[in-house]
């Protein structure tokens, strides 16, 4: 029987650091590799937020609040802010389909579950103006 089971720790094992948090998707090692599906579990420290305002033209989101408090904005074309969300209970989550120009902002130090799908190489689009 080959190696059906697969132990470890996200925070301690080598194969998760140049993955920026991201467990599973197209870009992972077998046996994490699949192109159904992205998951991250993610520690962002108070303050940290994402590099630019994008969007993901094919993939839908999901995101999960561990701990902490976490601020999803979502904008227009022309960057306009035309929602914010701020999870601030465990439990709380944003889900978003493809085409919604998004950024985020760690309010506390948090901890987020992210789901992705489907997982497309170079799907994520910066937003121009």
């Amino acid at each position: 029987m080959k190696n059906k089971i697969t132990t470890g720790s996200i925070t301690k094992d080598k194969i998760f650091k140049n993955q920026r948090s991201w467990i599973l998707g197209h870009f992972a090692d077998p046996p994490f590799n699949t192109e159904h599906f992205e998951i991250k579990l993610a520690e962002h420290k108070k303050g940290e937020k994402k590099e630019k305002i994008a969007k993901n033209n094919k993939a839908s989101t999901l995101t999960f609040l561990i701990s902490g408090r976490f601020l999803i904005t979502f904008y227009n074309k022309e960057k306009k802010i035309i929602r914010e969300e701020l999870l601030k209970e465990r439990g709380d989550y944003v889900f978003y389909q493809p085409g919604v120009f998004h950024d985020w902002e760690a309010k506390e130090n948090s901890v987020m579950l992210v789901v992705r799908w489907p997982s497309i190489k170079d799907d994520q689009e910066a937003l121009k103006v």
